[in-house]
């Protein structure tokens, strides 16, 4: 009988471990494989504007001229129909 006994109380242990090791490595599991906050942070901006003349009117296919500070990198759009323009991608800076 204390075989048995010895059996049973073994197996109930080793299920313990298992149950343990699973409580705690299934939740690790999905912080690894889980997408990081960090990954929707980006360092770049977006200027978007509208070119008008001086009574309030659009001016389409007019030349913006947009120059980052820190790189002097200058970016040229054209504006469309509606007078408006946008530069995406634009490093970010102070």
């Amino acid at each position: 009988m204390s075989s048995l006994f010895h059996k049973i109380l073994s197996g109930a242990r080793r299920a313990g471990i298992r149950r343990t090791a699973f409580a705690f490595l299934v939740p690790f599991g999905f912080a690894i494989f889980a997408p990081s906050d960090a990954d929707g942070q980006i360092n770049s901006g977006v200027i978007t504007g509208a070119a008008t003349d001086p009574a309030g009117g659009c001016v389409p296919r007019a030349k913006v001229e947009i120059v980052e500070n820190g790189t002097e990198i200058a970016h040229a759009p054209t504006t469309n129909n509606s007078g408006q323009f946008t530069v995406p991608y634009l490093e970010a800076g102070i």
